[in-house]
């Protein structure tokens, strides 16, 4: 369990494998938009308990840089599993997009039991080929370097607020390979995206938005898959996510909207 790549996503196959499913980067970035900055709190639940285990916040906002405009995300996670030793997972992870895509990420995951956790940081920088990574472990004095191919240009976390996608999810091709990056590991995995369909999702009592249903496999060898609902709307925000973890099925709740109620606000229409 003290291992951070299994604790987030031990499904996926590995760089080799990804290798396979290079896409063109003009077509699977995350870019910025003339969109309105978007703040987005969650609440994280496991299995059909209702109490929540821990949260989710993210933000999507517009930057200038002295190399031109940027879109910035930034997101802290935070949840407990009681297991038979209470297992912690903290990420924070801030990542730089351009117009071709995820420019840079910096990221610190920290997973583990009580006393016997460990903590990795990332830092990954996109260059002409390839992106270039280096992770560091707290109490280590060392440092990895690694390199893959840049040819995957958004990160999941991008997922959250699918109007920085060049594609929209709602026209985009119906079943597709769909790698993504993954900045909280320092590397990227394999995916297929297939998009469901559109049905109403229910706000309020009074109040019901179309909503896209989208699966996501995790491995081509075993049917693992992530369910998410976009808002159809210009933000496209992620209502609701149904992610498989190694402990169970962890679902992430949207709350609020730029710290209004989501039965509120103005964003989901």
């Amino acid at each position: 369990m003290n291992n951070l790549i299994c604790s987030r996503c031990s499904h996926g196959l590995r760089i080799a494998t990804i290798a396979l499913l290079a896409i063109v980067p003009s077509s699977s970035a995350q870019v910025p938009k003339d969109l309105a900055d978007v703040r987005l709190e969650y609440v994280i639940t496991l299995d059909d308990q209702t109490t929540p285990i821990g949260s989710f916040e993210i933000a999507f906002e517009g930057v200038e840089t002295e190399r031109g405009p940027r879109l910035r995300i930034t997101g802290e996670t935070d949840y407990t599993v009681q297991l038979v030793t209470p297992f912690r997972y903290r990420e924070s992870v801030e990542i730089l997009c351009d117009e071709e895509g995820v420019e840079k990420f910096e990221a610190e995951a920290t997973a583990g039991a009580t006393g016997g956790d460990v903590t990795r940081s990332y830092v990954g920088i996109r260059e002409p080929r390839t992106y270039h990574v280096t992770a560091t472990t707290a109490g280590i004095d060392e440092t990895n370097e690694t390199r893959f191919p840049n040819d995957v240009r958004r990160a999941n976390l991008g997922m959250f607020c699918g109007g920085f996608l060049v594609e929209r999810l709602d026209t985009d091709e119906m079943l597709r390979d769909f790698p993504m990056l993954w900045p909280g590991e320092g590397t990227r995995y394999p995916r297929q995206k297939f998009r469901e369909s559109i049905v109403p999702f229910q706000l309020s009592a009074e109040r019901k938005i179309p909503v896209i249903i989208s699966t996501v496999r995790k491995d081509n060898k075993v049917p693992i898959v992530d369910r998410y609902y976009h808002a159809k709307n210009g933000h496209q925000i992620l209502m609701r996510l149904e992610e498989a973890a190694q402990y169970g099925l962890l679902t992430w709740e949207l709350t609020t909207v730029n710290g209004v109620p989501v039965a509120e606000s103005d964003l989901l229409h």
